[in-house]
């Protein structure tokens, strides 16, 4: 099925080319003029009447219909061309008068070889400039719709064609992550409409700036949610890290925000983010009245269930296994083993804390302390568990977390799984969730 979009431009270009075409043969150039006098009669300008009767006997002549069909030949081939076939068809148009202007040198010809020429080369002008602006007018409609969710630079890139892109829909691993205002609806009754929209669009402005710095596609605003993905629509072998860098900066720059907002005498947010990495489907979805690049799947679901869990567990931002494994550089805590709302799919869960290469002993110390602890609650060893959580709890005042375990387990909400269960987690979703109580 023919492209539209393409139909309609090519017949734009045809008929502006056809257009030029006619004004070759108006008086306007002074060549050869049309009169609808009783029937369609055509007559010679001055130029070529001052020749020999001989020539005014052959206005009929095949010079003549030739020069007609050429122009119309190139009139409708030049606009459906690509620029090297065109070239090419123009080429060898200019090469056949050359030679059959010099096989016919001895002849009389009605329209000399230079007419045929001009028209050549006029026609072709023409509709590279017509071309020109056309594909100039259709980038620029394309890039303010891109830059509304690429970043601009990486959009620049692609104009000048360092980067090749496709908006058509395909399966690709990408990570996506989810980013919510926690409890907006205590902080929408404590402002005014007014001042709900400004506090939105200041928020939204701060974490898109940063999501573009980080080279993320923003997907959609939902309300006080931001969905934005990497990998898409051009290819990033570090989307994953990309994305917990970029929920780690949005964090901080909350934060800063939410401390700006108090002092004005407004709530100050606090946010939740999910981020999972996996196959996805990814391009332009919609209807003929609206389109939008977007992801779908159920490793999107899974980034959006998990970002409902950084309440649950006191911290800021939460990411899937297959998330952690492609950060490299990052150092995580791993959280717990979460069957999330909606789904039977067992999921490792991690909060990222920092580079790597900026992990102190002390974070290290707690860091390995934690993961005894984890493998005691795991193993439903719970005095075990309870021993290292406290320790942890106690010195890390500020961090929820280690009570948000200690009162799982003190209220028989102990891990989901045997350790057998727990090797095999992200992979196994058909094994019925059994508990049994920690105080048996």
């Amino acid at each position: 099925m023919f492209n539209r979009d393409i139909l309609r431009i090519n017949g734009l270009k045809i008929g502006l080319i056809f257009a030029v075409f006619m004004l070759f043969f108006s008086s306007a150039l002074g060549l050869l003029e049309f009169n609808l006098v009783s029937g369609l009669r055509i007559s010679v300008n001055s130029e070529l009447t001052r020749n020999t009767p001989v020539l005014l006997s052959r206005l009929a002549s095949t010079n003549y219909w030739l020069l007609i069909f050429a122009g119309l030949v190139l009139s409708f081939l030049l606009p459906v061309l690509n620029p090297l076939k065109a070239s090419l068809l123009t080429f060898t148009a200019i090469l056949a008068v050359y030679l059959h202007s010099s096989f016919a040198a001895t002849s009389y010809l009605l329209i000399p070889a230079e007419y045929f020429l001009l028209m050549i080369l006029m026609l072709y002008i023409v509709n590279i400039l017509i071309s020109y602006f056309i594909e100039i007018h259709a980038k620029q409609k394309i890039f303010e719709t891109m830059g509304q969710y690429i970043p601009p630079h990486i959009v620049e890139k692609i104009g000048k064609g360092h980067k090749t892109i496709s908006l058509d829909g395909e399966a690709r691993v990408l990570t996506v992550l989810f980013c919510d205002i926690q409890d907006f609806t205590k902080i929408a009754e404590e402002l005014n409409p007014k001042q709900v929209v400004s506090l939105l669009n200041k928020y939204f402005t701060t974490l898109s700036k940063i999501i573009f710095n980080h080279n993320g596609t923003i997907d959609k605003f939902i309300g006080d949610s931001i969905m934005a993905f990497w990998g898409a629509p051009y290819e990033q072998n570090d989307h994953a890290q990309k994305a917990v860098l970029t929920a780690m900066e949005m964090d901080k720059a909350i934060i800063k925000l939410s401390a700006r907002f108090i002092k004005q005498g407004w709530p100050g947010p606090k946010a939740g983010f999910g981020i999972n990495t996996g196959l996805m489907s990814v391009g332009n979805m919609g209807s003929i009245y609206r389109m939008t690049y977007t992801v779908i799947g159920d490793a999107v679901n899974i980034a959006a269930r998990i970002e409902t869990l950084c309440k649950k567990y006191h911290v800021p931002i939460i990411v899937s296994e297959s998330t952690m494994q492609e950060c490299n550089d990052l150092l995580f805590r791993e959280l717990d083993i979460v069957a999330p709302k909606g789904k039977r799919k067992r999921v490792r869960i991690y909060q990222p804390l920092c580079l790597k290469e900026y992990a102190d002993n002390n974070l290290l110390k707690n860091l390995g302390l934690h993961n005894e602890g984890l493998s005691f609650y795991y193993n439903k060893q719970w005095h075990q568990a309870k021993i290292i959580f406290n320790q942890l709890a106690t010195q890390n005042a500020d961090d929820e977390y280690y009570t948000v375990m200690l009162e799982k387990i003190n209220n028989g909400e102990e891990a989901l799984y045997d350790t057998a269960d727990v090797s095999r987690a992200t992979e196994d979703s058909s094994i019925e969730n059994t508990r049994e109580s920690p105080h048996k």
